[in-house]
């Protein structure tokens, strides 16, 4: 019988397989059968090598494995060949044979606020600011210790605080520092009573209007019916004091001879009036020739009345300043003159001023050659803004007028006159022997024109007086 062909010996992966009594190669280009007698077809051929690994014991038919209906927890990384310490990674690291045993996989919790060791080390709770079962409040804390910070508030760090039971400023308090009454009415006390998150809404606030700068009433009008120039008026007056040789104080000085110890002085070189709480005019008179060695000086000086603070604020925040100007050279209106308000006084140049300087003091205002009609002197009533009170300059600088008088020749009224000229009835008048200018509360400076020669037959007049 022929011998089969022989098949490569390089020939991989060829296997044999004996099926009944035909044995049958294949894994290469060519496959040959053999009959009957095959028992000695492998005489003279080199051994054959079956390149496929062999199957686990437990597989002795070589198929796949089916997968487990339920894998092993944790994945084979195969065996440990080098002991170390065991980590989280699921491998056995210490070669025990145990994976990940001990707490080392906890070591990657968070710690909570709850009693227990959440990251294994040791500790419980550590780092963590726990009290349990305090009641939580808004403070971005778990200060019940559930593992949950502020849970079921609601939380505005930096909010205001409003009366509704919430810690609305996140300061770990409730309605901290208001007077709450659910359902209670709104008063007047700067405090949300209703519980409505408004403080004094409504009407309850309303109040008999005062000098304050505030709508009190709550009527859409501040100070209304002159109520501030009235409180000054009543309360407040302005001191004309005049020195010849320049005997009055040469700087800033509490008196001006006898004034204001009295308000109504002259002895010849010296003299000074007051206003009497009234609004009509005091009057003073010059003595012998004016000129460059004379002096005038004004102060504002407020008694308590019903409102000492008032007072206090009227003297110290509002002034009248008072310019001189030689050659007629008096700017008409404006609200500076000399470097005034800016200054309290100025002495130097054809341009000059004082004031009575928010302190209720003199201060000298020194003349310039010979008086006479190519001067002028011009007044301001002014209030200065205070933070502390808005809007209360305004109604008070608006509300006062002060009223300037001069007379030729002994023409003014008698002391204690209503009236100076057309003044008040008239802001201004400049011409004739009797003359007079008012401040119109507009915080500008207004011309006073002088007349002739001034002398000792000369009269100047000062009212302070209410405007509607």
């Amino acid at each position: 019988m022929a011998r089969p062909a022989r098949l490569p010996v390089s020939c991989p992966g060829m296997r044999r397989l004996l099926l009944s009594t035909t044995l049958v190669w294949f894994g290469c280009a060519d496959v040959v059968a053999v009959p009957d007698g095959g028992a000695a077809l492998d005489e003279g051929l080199p051994p054959v090598v079956d390149a496929r690994p062999p199957p686990p014991p437990d597989d002795p038919d070589g198929a796949p494995d089916e997968p487990d209906a339920t894998p092993d927890a944790a994945p084979d990384h195969g065996p440990c060949t080098t002991p170390s310490d065991e980590v989280c990674n699921g491998r056995d690291d210490d070669c025990d044979g145990a994976s990940d045993e001990g707490a080392v996989c906890c070591r990657e919790n968070p710690e909570l606020c709850n009693g227990v060791d959440d990251d294994c080390d040791g500790m419980a709770d550590e780092g963590i600011e726990c009290c349990a079962g305090v009641p939580e409040v808004c403070n971005g804390a778990d200060d019940d210790c559930d593992g949950m910070a502020d849970e079921g508030l609601d939380c505005c760090a930096g909010g205001d605080e409003v009366c509704d039971g919430q810690d609305n400023d996140c300061d770990g308090a409730a309605d901290e520092g208001l007077v709450c009454c659910d359902g209670g009415d709104e008063v007047c006390d700067d405090a949300d009573n209703d519980c409505d998150g408004a403080i004094d809404e409504g009407d309850v606030c309303c109040a008999e209007e005062v000098c304050s700068g505030l709508d009190d009433d709550c009527d859409g009008a501040i100070d209304e019916g002159g109520l501030c120039g009235r409180f000054v008026q009543s309360n407040c007056r302005i001191f004309w004091a005049w020195a010849d040789e320049r005997l009055g104080p040469a700087n800033t000085s509490e008196v001006w001879g006898p004034c204001p110890g009295i308000d109504r002085f002259g002895n010849g070189d010296l003299g000074c009036t007051a206003t009497r709480f009234d609004g009509n005019f005091a009057r003073l008179s010059l003595q012998g020739d004016v000129n460059d060695d004379d002096q005038f000086g004004f102060a504002l000086l407020c008694r308590p009345g019903e409102a000492p603070d008032l007072a206090e604020w009227v003297e110290s925040r509002c002034a009248l300043f008072v310019g001189y100007a030689d050659e007629n050279r008096a700017p008409n209106g404006g609200p500076r003159f000399a470097g005034c308000p800016d200054a309290l006084e100025t002495r130097a140049g054809d341009l000059r001023c004082t004031s009575t300087g928010f302190d209720g003091r003199f201060r000298p205002l020194y003349t310039q050659g010979d008086v006479d009609d190519n001067d002028d002197l011009s007044f301001a009533w002014i209030c200065r803004e205070d933070p502390a009170r808005p809007g209360l300059a305004n109604s008070v600088q608006r509300q006062v007028e002060v009223f300037a008088g001069w007379a030729d020749e002994r023409r003014g009224p008698p002391d204690g006159s209503p009236v100076w000229s057309t003044c008040p009835a008239m802001h201004s008048q400049q011409g004739g022997e009797v003359r007079c200018v008012g401040t119109q509360g507009d915080g500008q400076f207004h011309k006073l024109n002088l007349i002739g020669d001034v002398n000792g037959d000369d009269q100047a007049g000062i009212a302070l007086r209410s405007r509607p």
